[in-house]
């Protein structure tokens, strides 16, 4: 009788399959997704990082210039009617009508440069800015350019409108904004700015045209303040 011959049983592995939990904690795994996430991290915070590393630099730069601007803006126009309301603009001879006519052409130039400054900020904030701070600037330049006429020489009626516009103009932002209140003038003479002839002979005017000149320099530099901490758009 033939015997079979009994075959060769057959060699099991030992080795079984890695675990997810194997293949995560090998350090060779490890090391190169660390590597992947440190990688992807960098494709992704790197560029938000730098972007908003330049909007910082963009914003201090936006409000370094804007704040610039206006401070000059707003001295030079009062520096100009200052000094025709205290009559230091004088001519080249002794003839009272060219006298009056380089006068005239020193108002005229601060004005016109204040009207376009005032309305290029205006324009800058406007871009930058929500619309609050927008109407306060429009509304101190307004009365900055009332303050202003009143160095000229004006019909009665409209140096009272003048008047009365600058005095609830002090009046509402003592009410309205804190940050104004040290900048608003206390016992203004009024009056002495609704003279219409020879007013600035007269010691009265010069010397509250003076005291709202320096409380509007006040203002404006409170108004800064107030500019530089906001956030513009960039």
């Amino acid at each position: 009788m033939t015997a079979i011959a009994a075959s060769r049983p057959r060699e099991r592995s030992t080795d079984k399959p890695l675990s997810l939990g194997a293949f995560i904690h090998s350090p060779a795994i490890a090391i190169a997704l660390l590597g992947a996430i440190v990688t992807a991290l960098g494709w992704f915070v790197g560029p938000m990082v730098a972007k908003k590393a330049q909007n910082h630099e963009k914003s201090l730069e936006v409000r370094t210039t804007l704040a610039t601007d206006m401070s000059q803006s707003f001295t030079m126009a009062v520096g100009a009617g200052q000094r025709v309301a205290s009559g230091l603009i004088y001519g080249p001879t002794g003839d009272p009508v060219k006298n009056a006519a380089v006068a005239q052409g020193a108002y005229n130039e601060g004005l016109g440069h204040w009207q376009v400054n005032g309305g290029r900020i205006t324009a800058e904030l406007s871009a930058r800015y929500t619309d609050g701070i927008v109407r306060k600037w429009t509304r101190y330049r307004r009365a900055v350019t009332r303050f202003y006429r009143l160095s000229a020489l004006l019909p009665a009626h409209q140096r009272r409108a003048f008047v009365t516009d600058i005095y609830r103009y002090f009046k509402d932002m003592k009410k309205k904004e804190a940050w104004a209140r040290p900048a608003i003038p206390t016992n203004v003479n009024w009056s002495a700015l609704e003279k219409v002839k020879g007013f600035r002979d007269t010691l009265e005017y010069r010397t509250t045209y003076d005291q709202l000149s320096a409380a509007f320099l006040s203002l404006g530099d409170a108004f800064v303040e107030q500019v530089v901490k906001l956030d513009p758009h960039v």
